[in-house]
């Protein structure tokens, strides 16, 4: 099975109420490296409990690069039994076994524990995988109630050091791939604060975003290093008191050090030509006569900076220049407000819009809920 990462997010919850039965399976994710397995589960803890709004659930991450076994079963120790009144072996608890809140794991009403990187594992460590995911069950531990453990990997010759996976394991789980989609990439843009230029790039050029690795190894982009790149431009800023993306030398040199020359090169020329676009104070000075452009690579970046800096003072303004864009472009830049800048959605002035777009939003609505329930095939 294929999925997006928006698809998996779906499927979460039923995913969990399977895994959390008696000898229910387990679930592992796989991808080439950077493509989001990670930032999604960290997410299930929210997932779950928009189903179930009284739950309380948790979520423990183990590195399965750096697992041994007393980390994975905890230290033996012997101790007296009560009932038996005699010396038995019994592992401590693992480190796991305490949240990122430092709360135990039986302190919740359940949660999942995911081992990342369980490919790389060592043949030891991994073998007891099998048990947490099946039986629920490591050393002398037994997983309380409602917990599960998921794991996630890249596919075995993607040069990252995974190795060949038992076959009583893969026995005990159900394999979903992370299918690459810029949709599902934007829709978590939109909702990080990503720069809308580095959101509209990534949305023009899937071919880039979702990269593979080079022949010869070095640098290239994927969503994780383009969202660190984010992360640096938009720190860089902060710090300097910029209004808009640096573009020196040394900004540019820096960025190809995480997704690669080239790709910084196509970046770095994106970001030029964003730089060339109306102002958002002249678009709304003059929403019926600035100057639209006509490639749809430079509506789009327009629709994302306008919906990044959108005020509600400038609602009248806002619904002016959107009528004037395609309509794929104003439904573009409403989900950005929705997300950036909601309170712009309320104002009279652009209650009217969505009166006279109910239509439009309808369909694409459609669209979006139809295409997400019936995945694509691998």
């Amino acid at each position: 099975m294929a999925l997006t990462l928006n698809e998996i997010a779906e499927r979460i919850p039923e995913w969990y109420l399977a895994s959390s039965q008696p000898d229910g399976p387990s679930i592992h994710l796989e991808s080439p490296a950077g493509r989001g397995k990670t930032t999604i589960m960290n997410q299930s803890p929210a997932i779950l409990k928009t189903i179930d709004p009284d739950g309380d659930y948790g979520f423990v991450y183990i590195n399965g690069l750096t697992v041994t076994l007393p980390w994975l079963c905890g230290f033996m120790e012997m101790n007296v039994d009560g009932t038996l009144q005699k010396k038995v072996s019994h592992f401590s608890l693992p480190y796991w076994w305490i949240t990122r809140e430092g709360r135990p794991i039986d302190s919740y009403s359940g949660g999942i524990i995911f081992i990342d990187e369980e490919d790389k594992m060592n043949p030891e460590e991994r073998k007891l995988t099998r048990d947490m995911k099946l039986l629920k069950r490591v050393g002398t531990h037994w997983l309380p109630p409602g917990w599960v453990v998921w794991s996630a990997g890249n596919p075995l010759g993607s040069r990252n050091g995974g190795t060949k996976t038992f076959d009583f394991i893969i026995n005990s789980q159900i394999l979903v791939t992370v299918r690459d989609s810029s949709e599902a990439w934007v829709d978590w843009a939109r909702t990080h604060k990503v720069l809308p230029e580095i959101i509209a790039f990534g949305e023009t050029f899937p071919h880039i975003l979702f990269q593979e690795a080079p022949a010869i190894q070095g640098p290239y982009c994927t969503p994780r290093s383009l969202a660190q790149a984010n992360t640096y431009l938009k720190a860089r800023m902060f710090l300097y008191s910029l209004s808009k993306i640096p573009l020196d030398v040394g900004t540019q040199s820096l960025i190809a050090g995480g997704i690669g020359k080239e790709n910084a090169e196509q970046l770095f020329m994106h970001f030029r030509m964003a730089q060339e676009l109306p102002s958002y104070e002249e678009c709304i000075a003059n929403p019926g006569t600035v100057s639209i452009p006509l490639e749809p690579d430079r509506l789009r970046l327009l629709g994302y900076k306008l919906a990044d800096w959108a005020k509600p003072h400038d609602a009248a303004a806002l619904a002016t220049l959107m009528s004037r864009l395609p309509n794929e472009f104003q439904f573009m830049m409403v989900k950005m407000i929705r997300d950036r800048n909601v309170g712009v959605l309320v104002m009279p002035e652009f209650k009217a819009w969505t009166k006279a777009n109910a239509n439009l939003i309808a369909i694409v609505e459609g669209y979006d809920r139809d295409h997400k329930r019936e995945p694509k095939a691998a």
